[in-house]
């Protein structure tokens, strides 16, 4: 049925066009016999789960690197790489909490900010407040300042900026308050750049 469609199509076009199509026609034709075959995914190695595990603690997610070691040691029970990331999973609890806080902050884009000569309390309240409202509560910021001597109280922050990642937004009020932060397992601790922390 089709290709009478198409003979009538041809049939009823100028000279040139038919030229054109027919050529356009024979060029699909050949590159589809010049066309690889289709390779059947291969299964994924015991080395193939160890690099990914390897991935999982470097993105902060225990429970996958857990499984991906596991998985790597079902299928090479002898992975000694995986065996000892395993045993050793525990060691990278605190760093790995640390990225899974950092990585879920910069999840959440915020829509917009403004923020016009605010103190760094209230940027940091502001900032807590859009995080809670766009992610249903479901990422805490929980930010702590630790200023001793007072030298972040004066800083002012204006802002206005529109469809980031909070993460993004907090390095923003941090560099306009000659700030840093560090992400804690339990926390985000700000404090003034200079400061041994």
């Amino acid at each position: 049925m089709a290709v009478k469609e198409y003979m009538k199509a041809l049939y009823t076009l100028p000279h040139w066009k038919k030229i054109a199509l027919t050529s356009l026609c024979g060029l699909i034709s050949l590159s589809s016999l010049h066309a690889k075959p289709l390779q059947a995914k291969k299964a994924p190695t015991s080395d193939d789960y160890y690099k990914a595990g390897i991935t999982a603690i470097a993105q902060g997610n225990e429970s996958k690197a857990r499984q991906y070691f596991q998985a790597s040691l079902k299928l090479d029970p002898n992975n000694g790489n995986a065996k000892y990331q395993l045993k050793n999973l525990h060691l990278h609890r605190g760093k790995m909490s640390q990225k899974a806080r950092q990585n879920k902050l910069s999840s959440v884009i915020i829509p917009e900010v403004k923020l016009t000569d605010a103190t760094l309390d209230e940027a940091l309240s502001a900032l807590t407040a859009l995080v809670d409202d766009v992610s249903g509560k479901k990422v805490i910021t929980n930010f702590v300042v630790q200023d001793p001597q007072n030298t972040l109280k004066t800083k002012r922050i204006t802002l206005n900026v529109s469809n980031l990642p909070a993460s993004a937004i907090l390095d923003f009020i941090l560099r306009s308050s000659a700030a840093k932060a560090q992400y804690d397992q339990y926390a985000i601790i700000i404090t003034p750049i200079g400061t041994g922390q």
